[in-house]
């Protein structure tokens, strides 16, 4: 999965996003720590940021203008 944020809010206690062009909403419940810089995912991201997150990977990258930032989450 690699886009752009169209749509970003909490959901079912997680962040709920939808990329550009695409229709599937996802939801997430990452976990902020030293690789994020301890940077809480749903107070910093905003439509336009991107995510890139390769199949099977149990890490997601909030990639903003000019920083990545690294989210584990919880899986169930």
């Amino acid at each position: 999965m690699k886009g752009e944020i169209q749509k970003v809010g909490i959901k079912y206690r997680g962040v709920g996003f939808r990329l550009r062009n695409d229709t599937i909403e996802y939801i997430f419940y990452p976990l902020t720590s030293e690789l994020n810089q301890k940077k809480i995912f749903d107070h910093i991201v905003v439509i336009g940021d991107s995510i890139i997150k390769r199949k099977h990977s149990d890490t997601l990258i909030l990639r903003k203008k000019n920083i990545d930032l690294i989210y584990t989450f919880i899986k169930f």
